[in-house]
């Protein structure tokens, strides 16, 4: 089997993981994500959490 089969069929195991939970799950996810990840970032650009929060909810309704 080459690496790419294995590294596609990991890709595919680990999508079916991330949105087997459903929407609001995937929403959750993304909202922690976001206020972990961003909220130094928010912070130092006097940015509200919340609206990076939306931004990443409504990118993710876009793609799925």
């Amino acid at each position: 089997m080459s690496p790419f089969v294995f590294i596609a069929a990991r890709v595919v195991v680990s999508a079916q993981g991330f949105l087997s939970g459903g929407l609001g799950d995937v929403v959750g996810r993304l909202q922690s994500f976001t206020t972990e990840h961003f909220a130094g970032l928010a912070s130092r650009f006097d940015l509200p959490i919340e609206d990076l929060q939306s931004g990443a909810v409504n990118l993710a309704k876009r793609i799925g």
